[in-house]
């Protein structure tokens, strides 16, 4: 079987596809609940396991060429680049929940603190 540029080269199209859309997905404006976080993490997952996938059946497609170490490396590239997208937002996700849980506790101090100031307050008013 005589290989073009165009079958040597249509699984990293494919790949990068996936990543392009995956990554898509996961730039969409987040939600602030813990429910939207969940959702978006299951998002990566999936883009993770989509990569694997791609990974594995480029490696077995490259098994199959002559130039066996080429093809693996262009597959090997383009799995780290999908990996490092998800990463990213991995990382700006978690940033994310923890300036949240930040904010959730300073809420939480200073409606004890305002509450130690009223029962202050009370204390020092004079009775009638």
């Amino acid at each position: 079987m005589a290989y073009t540029k165009k079958t040597l080269f249509a699984p990293y199209l494919s790949a990068v596809a996936a990543i392009v859309l995956i990554a898509t997905a996961l730039a969409a404006p987040a939600r602030a609940n813990t429910e939207g976080l969940a959702t978006e993490r299951q998002a990566i997952q999936q883009g993770r396991a989509a990569i694997e996938a791609e990974y594995t059946r480029a490696t077995a497609d490259c098994r199959q060429r002559f130039a066996v170490t080429d093809c693996t490396q262009k597959a090997d590239r383009a799995r780290r680049e999908g990996l490092a997208d998800l990463r990213r937002q991995e990382q700006l996700l978690e940033q994310r929940r923890r300036r949240e849980a930040g904010a959730q506790a300073q809420s939480r101090i200073d409606a004890k603190r305002e509450a130690q100031q009223e029962k202050l307050e009370q204390r020092a008013a004079p009775a009638p």
